[in-house]
């Protein structure tokens, strides 16, 4: 079973001092980790960022999800991935396989009825038990 790194950018390319943030990942563990990258550009119109923003997280978690039993741990850089998946996992109700690690959680209200709904959904995803911990 893998470890994976999760994230919305090319985390080999990203840097911590002189080591790249995947190796630092494999030093602290003793494991290898691969990287899984989704980049997920945000700019242009109202059509083009509901597509980048909710379309892409949603479909790139479920593939995710559909190769849950590859992984051993999964640490997702973008957080609303890593809710994503642990979404599908409770919808499905699938067996509890892998420890999720999701890096900076931020929650922002919404008002009105869509912030009604938003805030069920995370609380929904918070109270399922897949997520192992959230790195603040």
């Amino acid at each position: 079973m893998d470890n994976i790194f999760v994230t919305d950018s090319y985390a080999n390319e990203i840097k911590i001092g002189n080591q790249k943030r995947i190796e630092i990942f494999s030093d602290e563990t003793g494991e290898e980790w691969k990287n899984l990258n989704y980049p997920i550009n945000s700019r242009g119109n109202k059509i083009s960022l509901f597509y980048n923003r909710y379309i892409k997280n949603f479909f790139y978690s479920f593939l995710i999800f559909c190769n849950r039993n590859k992984y051993k741990r999964i640490v997702f850089w973008q957080q609303f991935f890593g809710l994503i998946y642990c979404f599908y996992c409770r919808l499905f109700h699938v067996k509890k396989k892998n420890k999720i690690y999701i890096v900076t959680f931020i929650y922002k209200e919404k008002e009105g009825i869509i912030g009604k709904i938003y805030f069920k959904f995370i609380k929904y995803i918070l109270d399922s038990g897949y997520i192992y911990k959230i790195i603040v």
